[in-house]
This record gives C-alpha cells, structure tokens and sequence, in this order.
C-alpha cells in the first residue's frame, strides 16, 4: 500500500471529524449528568482538533504533486475547513471581547 502525503492528510481528516463527533456526543452526555470528567475530556479532544488539522493540512500541501484522487481533495478540503472555522470563531471571540470592553 502506498502511503502518500495526501492518504496522510486524508486519514488526518478523518480523525478530525471522528474527534468532532466524540465531543459532541460527549457534551450531549454532559449535559444530562453534569460531570466534571466528561468536560475535562471534551475540552482535550477539543484542544487536539485543531492540532490534527494542521498536521493535516500541512502533510496535504506536501502532498500537492500527488496523483489527484478522492482522498487528495477530501483531505486538503476538510482540514482547510476545519482551520478556516477555527480562524473565524477566534474573530468572532476578539469581535466580541472588544464589543464588551467598549
């Protein structure tokens, strides 16, 4: 099997949105039994997404002379979404802070 920086980026994204779906379905769990434990977690997988990401996203640019392929754009498109999404929450937050101080 060959193992290219796209198939990389690919299996990046994957677990990008594997992670999603976990503090999702943990926070949806948080909220009727109210445990510290599951926030603690949820917030690490938080944290680790955008690290995920990046990897990601950096292993799809190196992988930019790749045969295109399912897997190339899938990777690229999902890790590139999944910064752009943090990127604006953390205007929207700046945004905000200032709106507040103000």
């Amino acid at each position: 099997m060959n193992n290219t920086k796209s198939d990389q980026a690919f299996r990046m994204a994957l677990i990008t949105l594997s992670i999603s779906v976990i503090v999702i379905f943990l926070l949806v769990i948080h909220r009727s039994l109210k445990m510290e434990f599951i926030e603690m977690v949820a917030g690490t997988l938080v944290f680790a997404i955008p690290i995920v990401a990046i990897i990601g996203l950096v292993n799809s640019i190196q992988g930019i002379k790749d045969p295109n392929n399912f897997k190339k754009f899938f990777g690229g498109l999902v890790n590139l979404l999944i910064l752009a999404l943090l990127g604006a929450m953390i205007v929207v937050n700046i945004i905000d802070m200032q709106r507040a101080l103000y």
